[in-house]
């Protein structure tokens, strides 16, 4: 905004309530002023009733605003808290909103207005002190259009911080004339503004352990980041064609098939899940695209890709995300580029200021990946298939085969919580609140973009900016005939690699790579000041406002620590989040129990963090032993014949080398960089592996603190031991470190604790009795468990509409195991039948629900009889339910136990044998 807008001759009041906007809200500031420039500054007619005021020339219509003498605008019973955000539905006639103000509680943190008319907001700016008004730690937000770059705006200024559960635990102030007159506008205003506060916090990304994920991830896979040539080249022999994108949604089937005969006439991306549909067809695309970091990534994806498709592979050159699971990276057999996001900090600061690596705007999908690589490419035009960013008509979240019928049907049960929106033919079509983020990221990336982008897709949502056009037409007015692709960019970008020699690129990158870990002291040093502060706002005999002044020191020091290193602030916003929460709830600190919340949340952040510097502190390590490593190659022939992906013999002969030579696991300090790039190029499923081999492998992965993959491989080790003969001793210590890999916590990977405690019981019978190592790690296991249940309940704070299903039917299992532990079976019975019946329809109950379900089935006869009146009770209270959905209980497709027939015929339910 210009200086001479702000520094005119308007009214005193106005400019400085727009100098402050100007700060908070740039683009409804500059609204503001178009409107003052356009039209003046509204000149109201007011007339005075004995009830108030009539108002007109303001807004559509005249509207009434009572007299605000002795107004309470808050209505609250006795010894009510205040909630820590206020809504106000419309500004009114000043004085209205500052009264307002002032009559909210001190201790507010957040004030939304939600005003429709611009002309009200103009005349209450340029006569009203409202920043003035204001308590003294709350700020305040103005929501007037639906136009969603001025929702964001305003929900950023005050409300993203505090997350979604504060603002539905909110008072609201609502102007009763114009609730008359806007009460649909503004009500609409308010829906619109929830929705961007989900998408909001949706593009704050993924929890701290998800990008803690990442960061391993980045780690291990940084032998093949150094080893990605850049990317310009690539975009230089590549210039100037037109791109088509092929993604995975519902609408893929009507068109992909068009694919066949143009791959030497364009350049065809492919997502990574549509892959097995193009190469089924015979379609090789150039460029396939990966970023997830999950594990089960490549389990359900990448194993059975490069069980079928290998050969084809070869030919494809992948851009992998560095985030990617490193089996994934190493297995991939064709021509490879690491690359990180150029608008994440934390790749900013590790991929490319310390590791010299290719970034590109990446978004929230594959697909805005292959925007920006066609942007960088200077593409003539982009065509997109299959990107639906909806559901189909029947309810289909992806194109058939592309996801399994189980997964499926858990998109299908997040339709209760998407949105409608536009699609290309002007008629509704529902999606996801993440599809919803994906569309709103197409929209602001596609109109930057130097060519025309076409949706092709044929179905879907509509993508603002892009040209809906059928993929046919398409292909005839945009990629012209004959070949104008010679060599593929899979055989140009392995050309290019050779051009790297290892020492020279590690010798050029390693000052950046020691600046790593240059602060982390001084952020460790930051921790124990805000200990100190914490302690200071617990000390006994404070006054509130004192206790909150160094609770305001406690959190300044947490934004110091967080200006330090921004991609670790970037890593901590999820703990943050969490604070801010508990922070909004416990913010008086004035009972002893909003002491305790609020000394936990602190306690659990400041642990967190030190945490998170203990995890950077041991990958980073592993990377200098590893950058050590990678420079011995002589040339990127060595480093070929080094990493390549292994065939079956060389995996077997190498796990027998590394983890079959002697009984115990021993692997040198030195070696520990090509053990690990051999499990990133290995699959002990695919290649066979013996057993023993599994298992060591599996204890390699423990120390490397990847417990999730260490779980993994002790289960197919598991497997592979059925049936077979096997030393006593070496069962037992089998089923030993089965059972504590299984228990242990990574990340995002939960443990499964009663497994643990399940193998644990086994084990015993292989050990002498009493012995100390099985009943300390079975103390430790049911520990850990009661932990993790009492972690689970605190930080559940999700309003129930906004979970999906799994993490719903997860807080049921997670509430009967609490029952079970405080041997409460009647809740326990209660909850797992509500349970059941609330989510079954919604889940893969194969996975999920099933074992739950045959538990409760073999129990309730049993308990029905239980000589405790509770426990009767509640056995009754399920059979009775049960009784009530018989058709619910044929339709789980389970046989039913023979006692609970019994029991049911006895209650009266007959089973009769159907005739043919």
């Amino acid at each position: 905004m210009s200086q001479e807008r702000i520094k005119k001759d308007y009214p005193k009041t106005f400019t400085r309530n727009m100098e402050r906007l100007q700060g908070l809200q740039p683009k409804l500031a500059e609204k503001i002023y178009d409107f003052v420039e356009g039209n003046g500054f509204p000149q109201p007619s007011v007339k005075e009733t004995a009830a108030g005021l009539w108002c007109s020339s303001l807004g559509e219509r005249p509207f009434f605003q009572p007299h605000l003498s002795g107004k309470t605008f808050i209505p609250r019973k006795k010894r009510e808290r205040p909630r820590p955000v206020v809504l106000i539905y419309g500004a009114g006639f000043p004085p209205y909103l500052v009264q307002a103000l002032r009559s909210i509680d001190k201790s507010v943190l957040a004030v939304i207005v939600f005003e429709p008319s611009l002309e009200i907001l103009v005349h209450t700016l340029a006569t009203s002190s409202i920043y003035d008004a204001l308590p003294e730690f709350a700020r305040i937000s103005f929501a007037v259009e639906e136009e969603r770059i001025l929702l964001d705006e305003a929900l950023h200024v005050n409300v993203s911080p505090l997350g979604t559960f504060p603002v539905t635990q909110s008072d609201i102030v609502e102007h009763t004339g114009e609730r008359e007159l806007y009460r649909e506008k503004i009500l609409s205003l308010f829906a619109e503004f929830r929705k961007a506060l989900r998408i909001s916090i949706e593009k704050l990304g993924n929890t701290a352990e998800d990008t803690l994920i990442g960061v391993r991830n980045i780690c291990l896979n940084a032998p093949w980041i150094w080893h990605t040539p850049s990317l310009e080249a690539l975009a230089k022999e590549y210039k100037g064609l037109p791109v088509v994108t092929v993604a995975s949604g519902p609408s893929l089937e009507k068109n992909f098939r068009l694919l066949k005969g143009l791959e030497q006439r364009c350049l065809i991306i492919s997502a990574d899940t549509a892959l097995p549909k193009l190469l089924k067809e015979g379609i090789v695309p150039h460029v396939v695209i990966t970023l997830e970091r999950p594990f089960r990534m490549y389990l359900d994806y990448f194993r059975p890709l490069y069980r079928e498709y290998y050969e084809e592979c070869k030919n494809i050159l992948l851009i992998a995300e560095g985030v990617s699971p490193p089996q994934i990276v190493g297995r991939w057999p064709g021509a490879l580029a690491v690359i990180g996001k150029s608008e994440l900090p934390v790749d900013r600061w590790i991929l490319q200021d310390a590791f010299d690596a290719n970034v590109l705007y990446s978004g929230a999908s594959v697909m805005h990946v292959a925007l920006s690589f066609a942007v960088f490419c200077r593409a003539s035009s982009l065509a997109m298939i299959g990107q639906d960013l909806a559901y189909s008509k029947d309810g289909a979240s992806h194109s058939e085969g592309i996801v399994s019928l189980a997964d499926e049907k858990v998109e299908r049960s997040r339709m209760d919580s998407g949105y409608d929106v536009l699609d290309i033919n002007g008629e509704m079509v529902r999606t996801s609140i993440s599809w919803l983020k994906m569309l709103q990221i197409f929209e602001d990336v596609i109109p930057s973009a130097p060519f025309d982008v076409f949706d092709c897709t044929e179905g879907g949502a509509k993508i603002e900016g892009s040209k809906i056009l059928a993929f046919s037409d398409y292909i005839k007015e945009n990629i012209p005939e004959g070949e104008i692709i010679n060599a593929s960019p899979c055989v140009f970008f392995k050309e290019k690699q050779t051009e790297i020699v290892p020492s020279e690129k590690i010798n050029a990158i390693r000052p950046q790579l020691e600046g790593l870990t240059l602060n982390v002291e001084e952020l460790k040093d930051l921790l124990g000041e805000m200990e100190i502060s914490m302690n200071k706002a617990l000390s006994p005999g404070l006054h509130p406002g004192i206790r909150r002044s160094f609770a305001l020191e406690t959190a300044q020091k947490l934004d110091d620590f967080h200006k330090k290193n921004r991609a670790i602030a970037f890593v901590g916003q999820s703990y943050a989040y969490a604070t801010g929460s508990a922070f909004a709830v416990s913010r008086f600190m004035e009972y002893q129990e909003e002491l305790e919340n609020w000394q936990n949340a602190w306690e659990e952040l400041i642990e967190s963090h030190r945490a998170l510097l203990s995890f950077l502190t041991y990958w980073f390590a592993y990377v200098f032993r590893v950058a050590d490593w990678y420079a011995e190659f002589s040339s990127n022939k060595d480093f070929f014949e080094e990493m390549h992906s292994c065939s079956e013999k060389e995996s077997q002969e190498l796990a027998h080398e590394f983890f079959g030579a002697s009984e115990n696991l021993q692997i040198e300090s030195r070696d520990v960089p090509r053990v690990t790039s051999f499990l990133s190029r290995s699959d002990s499923l695919q290649h066979n592996w013996e057993s023993s081999c599994i298992w060591k492998a599996a204890l390699f992965l423990e120390q490397q603190r990847r417990f999730e993959q260490s779980s993994l491989l002790m289960s197919e080790a598991a497997d592979s031991m059925e049936g077979k003969e096997l030393p006593r001793e070496e069962i037992g210590k089998f089923l030993f470190d089965y059972a504590r890999i299984v228990a242990k916590e990574d990340l995002c990977h939960f443990p499964k604790y009663r497994k643990a405690i399940a193998i644990l019981h086994q084990a015993k019978k292989y050990f002498p009795e009493g012995s100390p190592d099985i009943e300390a790690l079975s103390i430790d296991i049911r520990g850990a468990y009661e932990q993790a249940i009492a972690r689970y309940e605190k930080a559940f704070v999700i309003p129930q509409s906004d979970k999906d299903p799994i993490m719903g039917f997860w807080e049921v299992s997670m509430n009967v195991e609490r029952f079970l532990a405080n041997k409460r079976l009647d809740l326990a019975l209660k909850e797992m039948w509500f349970g059941i019946l609330t989510f079954a329809d919604k889940m893969p109950t194969s996975h999920t629900v099933l074992p739950q379900f045959a538990w409760l089935l073999t129990i309730v006869p049993k308990t029905v009889h239980a000589q405790d009146e509770l426990i009767k009770e509640a056995s009754y209270d399920v059979l009775s339910s049960m009784k009530k959905n018989l058709v619910f209980l044929k339709k789980m497709g389970m046989p039913l136990p023979l006692d609970f027939v019994a029991l049911l015929e006895k209650e009266g339910i007959s089973f009769i044998p159907s005739s043919r």
